[in-house]
């Protein structure tokens, strides 16, 4: 009789966790269903990884808030033209970041952060590299004035191949797993150099005078009544390059 019972009571407790695995083998199902679409989790796990590699990561679209501000400040500003320039300068920093090439067409400042950044590399024994870029938006991320500065912030949602190796061997990345990712470009212009503490920084002076302009949008000097241009896109510049994590 003892062990009958005690076969009883082993049965009853293999059953009893078969049917807690069924219940929660039903459950993952389930919440699969539910979040992916599939039956499989590790499938539907998969599928969303998928997904991710294809849907374009959304941006800080600050636009219709900042740029009034900004053609505010700047009349001559114009914005759509700024975001294609922006575009094209995010894919060269790329490009350079990977093969070292067209350091010369980028800014200054953008070249300097791709030579550091290559010598890092360089130091490392690795290689990185960017393929098939696409920009799928820009927008406005940040508009700041501080101590004779603007500085406006574009936020690009930007899709491409990446991938690091060290020699022959993958560090990180993929090559064939499309990557998805947020870059930022600041495009700053120094309004009043000596406020600014550059000396190499493009201000606006008075034709008539020499006096500094500094007042965002003036066309007229403030020492001597003189007409001054409009500030223009030429005298922005694009700096900090880096992605948004």
């Amino acid at each position: 009789m003892p062990m009958s019972i005690g076969i009883i009571v082993v049965v009853s407790l293999l059953a009893a966790v078969l049917i807690v695995v069924a219940v929660a083998r039903y459950r993952l199902r389930q919440m699969s269903r539910a979040v992916f679409g599939v039956d499989s989790f590790t499938q539907g796990l998969a599928l969303q990884q998928q997904r991710l590699a294809v849907t374009p990561k959304s941006v800080s679209g600050m636009t219709k808030i900042y740029l009034p501000q900004v053609q505010r400040d700047f009349p001559e500003f114009n914005y759509q033209q700024t975001v294609r320039d922006t575009q094209q300068v995010l894919q060269k920093m790329l490009l350079a970041l990977s093969t070292g090439e067209g350091l010369e067409e980028l800014p200054s400042q953008l070249a300097s952060q791709a030579r550091q950044h290559l010598e890092d590399l360089r130091q490392q024994g690795r290689d990185e590299t960017f393929q098939d870029v696409q920009v799928h938006q820009t927008e406005i991320a940040r508009y700041r004035k501080h101590q004779g500065t603007c500085v406006i912030t574009f936020q690009s949602a930007v899709g491409h191949l990446h991938w690091i190796t060290q020699g022959d061997q993958l560090v990180s990345g993929s090559r064939d797993q499309p990557r998805q990712t947020k870059y930022e470009l600041e495009l700053c212009y120094v309004q009043d150099p000596e406020k600014a503490g550059d000396a190499n920084a493009v201000g606006t002076t008075c034709p008539n005078c020499g006096a500094p302009v500094t007042q965002l949008g003036s066309h007229k000097c403030e020492y001597c009544g003189g007409v001054v241009e409009p500030v223009n896109i030429r005298c922005w510049q694009y700096q900090h390059f880096r992605e948004v994590v």
